[in-house]
């Protein structure tokens, strides 16, 4: 069976909340991480939140400290 999503973006979209919304409606993370160059020290993580009374995922990326070069 296809899948088929469609996204009528027209004021944009934010990739973290495109993301968690994937996840939400079934993509498994890892098919989300491998589809994501892979840079070094950097961990993609779905949460379970519940804001204003509406359960939602949380997508967040952390990546390793890095110090400002002037």
């Amino acid at each position: 069976m296809t899948k088929i999503v469609y996204f009528d973006c027209v004021g944009g979209v934010a990739g973290d909340m495109l993301l968690a919304a994937l996840v939400d409606a079934g993509a498994p993370l890892e098919a989300i991480r491998s589809g994501l160059p892979p840079v070094e020290g950097i961990d993609v993580r779905v949460d379970r939140v519940k804001r204003g009374g509406v359960d939602a995922s949380l997508l967040g990326v952390t990546c390793p400290p890095q110090h400002v070069h002037r």
